[in-house]
């Protein structure tokens, strides 16, 4: 019989976010099997969103060459993509890439550079009307911090919708809206949504 103590520290290692309502169940994710202690009337809920959290992490696409981080004891590990998706490994890949404990480990919680967010992400794709409305001289403002932030060659791709726009780049065109008393938000054309960026489409002169 597992303790209550035992059921928090199974169930924080393998579903970090559902910790704090760990002293209901337990999940022995070695056999596959699932063991409701204590206010049974939850057992419903709480199982659909655990498979929706499976679900989503089964059907996330990983880059190749992703780092996963096997870093259990950080302060952030819960809420942290590298390490959900190492918990969520399975055994078909022979190798996989690794953060290096001992390089990260001066770099636990908010002072590491490696923190991917356990959440899915808003993508902007395409800005070919994001001048549009815009008075000549503010559009060009705008042209030329974009080109000077991102350079050349990845301010056509995002204007083209070859590459998408993350939410921090977002962030930085919206601040040019600002700076140049354009309150209306930067027009994309379209979204996207996922725990990673997409990868870019490369184009026929490339």
């Amino acid at each position: 019989m597992f303790s209550v103590i035992s059921v928090h520290c199974i169930a924080s290692q393998r579903y970090g976010y559902f910790a704090d309502t760990a002293y209901f169940f337990c999940l022995n994710f070695w056999k596959g099997n699932t063991v409701w202690l204590l206010l049974p009337d939850f057992k419903k809920t709480t199982l659909e969103i655990l498979d929706s959290m499976e679900q989503n992490m089964t059907s996330l696409q990983l880059p190749h060459d992703f780092g996963f981080c096997m870093t259990g004891d950080c302060e952030r590990s819960n809420r942290c993509l590298r390490h959900q998706a190492w918990l969520l490994t399975d055994g078909q890949k022979p190798f996989l890439s690794v953060l290096n404990p001992r390089h990260i480990a001066s770099a636990y919680g908010s002072a590491c550079n490696y923190f991917i967010p356990y959440e899915k992400q808003r993508f902007a794709k395409g800005m070919r009307h994001i001048y549009d409305n815009l008075p000549t001289k503010q559009a060009e403002q705008i042209k030329n911090g974009m080109l000077r932030r991102f350079g050349k060659t990845r301010y056509y791709r995002f204007y083209r919708g070859d590459q998408f726009i993350s939410p921090e780049e977002q962030r930085y065109i919206k601040e040019l809206f600002e700076a140049c008393g354009i309150a209306e938000e930067p027009c994309y054309e379209s979204y996207h949504e996922d725990y990673l960026c997409p990868p870019r489409i490369r184009n026929k002169y490339e």
